[in-house]
């Protein structure tokens, strides 16, 4: 399993934007009406955010990016936003760990500000977010 790097700050709340796409198949009959039906309900939210990067973080991303996420192929665990609801939970927690994966490897990098005292960089991505079901197994993978 693949985490975020606990090094790099989490991704921006301002401008922080979720989509939700349920997998539905459409259908236009031969007499006009159209069908439409619910394909399956895995389907993962697609979710825009920004991360704002010293140099040195930056550097760390970009390796993590390259050698673990194989250049953002692969899925990789990380606290984001809620994106769900669960019956089974008492509480809705704003933050939980989900299962996230970069649309197309695709990160947009911008240079905010340099400086003597560093340079400071927003990379900006898309991600596929999916739930994880099991909330305190993970927690106690993470904690050993």
């Amino acid at each position: 399993m693949i985490f975020y790097p606990t090094v790099l700050p989490m991704p921006l709340q301002d401008g922080y934007s979720l989509s939700v796409k349920p997998n539905i198949l459409r259908t236009t009959m031969a007499d006009g009406y159209t069908r439409q039906r619910l394909v399956n309900q895995g389907a993962p939210y697609s979710l825009s955010c920004t991360v704002q990067l010293t140099g040195s973080q930056w550097r760390e991303m970009l390796a993590w990016y390259k050698t673990e996420l194989v250049s953002g192929t692969n899925w990789f665990v990380m606290p984001l936003l809620n994106n769900d609801y669960d019956e089974n939970e008492k509480e809705v927690k704003e933050i939980t760990y989900q299962y996230a994966r970069i649309q197309n490897g695709a990160l947009n990098v911008s240079l905010i500000q340099r400086t003597d005292k560093g340079t400071v960089y927003k990379v900006g991505m898309t991600l596929d977010s999916k739930r994880i079901s099991n909330q305190r197994l993970l927690i106690e993978v993470i904690n050993i």
